[in-house]
């Protein structure tokens, strides 16, 4: 789209190949950005704290915590100079709530929540805008959890109904365009109102 929010922009998406990262490389190239996506393997599947190797959790880690600080700090070389961009995390609910046999990966999202908020205070002289989306539990089709259990879940929630990829665009296309100029610091959550901070 010639005329899109995005117009004009380029788009580096991580993870782009699949789910909410398909997704949102799909909406920023509908709203006009030029985009390019990088593969990330699939993470390790839940397990208990107890049934996790040192190799398991160091992985985890790896991929959200290095991954993030390695990408943000490579387009951040190329967005000094310039006094312009925006990075936003894919982070999650579990970065604030946890959850059981998650203990890993809550702890690298927690990691991620704090990450982007000091890279924010470090980038804003700059011109550079860091921003996260913090979603709930989204039904992307490969996730580890039993059809029933995701539809425990989707009845907990307000909303009553698991969130798609899809529904998760909006924010991301919101702190990409000039719309969400002022957003400094800030985590958006997409989360069906499963947690309100």
């Amino acid at each position: 789209m010639a005329g899109g929010r995005l117009a004009g922009k380029i788009a580096l998406i991580t993870g782009g190949n699949t789910g909410i990262g398909r997704a949102v490389a799909l909406a920023f190239a509908d709203e006009g950005a030029d985009v390019a996506v990088c593969h990330v393997a699939r993470e390790a599947e839940a397990r208990s704290l107890i049934e996790m190797s040192v190799v398991d959790w160091e992985k985890m880690m790896s991929v959200h915590l290095r991954g993030t600080f390695l990408c943000s700090r490579e387009t951040a070389k190329v967005m000094m100079p310039r006094k312009s961009g925006c990075i936003i995390n894919l982070c999650s609910q579990l970065g604030y709530i946890g959850r059981e046999n998650y203990t890993a990966y809550s702890t690298a999202k927690g990691g991620m929540i704090a990450f982007t908020r000091a890279l924010a205070k470090e980038m804003a002289p700059w011109g550079i805008r860091v921003n996260g989306v913090a979603p709930g539990l989204v039904d992307t089709g490969f996730d580890p959890l039993s059809q029933e259990a995701k539809e425990a879940h989707a009845q907990s929630l307000p909303m009553k109904r698991l969130g798609t990829p899809e529904d998760m665009t909006s924010a991301f296309v919101f702190l990409a365009s000039d719309v969400g100029r002022y957003y400094c610091g800030q985590l958006l959550h997409p989360n069906g109102g499963e947690i309100m901070p």
